[in-house]
């Protein structure tokens, strides 16, 4: 699974210059579909168990990542101590 926040905070980073990937609107979508990933979406549950984490990240990317892995019972995968310092289960 590759969370649809995942590929919004890439296509930012490439907006303000940060990444650069050629062609992100298509580029993702093929890395994406190489991988054999299914894109998870954001739903309105997961938003709202953001709130209830307590404030160790402030990335608002990475917290909904949280919320997402936490809900979905899912892996996630980060090398980010401080999302290591959720209860989500982290894989790196």
């Amino acid at each position: 699974m590759v969370s649809v926040a995942s590929l919004w905070e890439l296509v930012v980073k490439c907006g303000t210059g940060a990444l650069r990937i050629a062609s992100p609107d298509r580029t993702l979508p093929d890395w994406t579909a190489r991988l054999g990933a299914r894109v998870l979406p954001v739903e309105a549950a997961h938003a709202y168990a953001v709130h209830a984490l307590p404030p160790i990240h402030r990335d608002p990317f990475d917290r909904l990542l949280v919320a997402q892995a936490m809900a979905e019972d899912l892996p996630l995968l980060t090398s980010d101590e401080c999302i290591q310092q959720y209860p989500a289960r982290c894989v790196w």
